[in-house]
């Protein structure tokens, strides 16, 4: 029995480290984006920022602009000239005659900016 003995490869890392899960292709082979985006964000704001070209979108945790700039092009048919993404932090609530106290839920939310003459139709 050697105090410092060496291991091969093969000991040290254990099989099924080496298997990783696979995504499943679909139908017409090609990655669907539109999970990216969960909704569109309808706010005041977000009303006046739409008139100038500009949308925002409640998108996932994961996605990235890169993501996000396809998803839309997927779903609305248009191309996007800008993404900008920010966080929404979670923020201490409490309900009023109560000592109820809560956390709103936070999240990602994307401003997409398209250009001048394209529309996406939000109902």
């Amino acid at each position: 029995m050697a105090l410092f003995s060496r291991k091969t490869k093969e000991e040290t890392m254990p099989a099924a480290a080496e298997a990783k899960p696979v995504q499943a292709p679909r139908a017409s082979g090609k990655r669907s984006y539109a999970d990216a985006l969960i909704a569109p964000r309808i706010t005041e704001k977000g009303s006046y920022l739409a008139e100038t070209g500009c949308y925002v979108f409640d998108v996932r945790e994961g996605a990235n602009k890169r993501d996000i700039a396809l998803a839309v092009k997927e779903i609305y048919n248009v191309t996007p000239r800008l993404v900008r993404v920010a966080r929404i932090p979670r923020k201490r609530t409490q309900t009023r005659g109560t000592n109820r106290a809560g956390m709103t839920v936070g999240g990602k939310k994307a401003y997409v900016y398209l250009k001048k003459g394209d529309k996406i139709e939000i109902t």
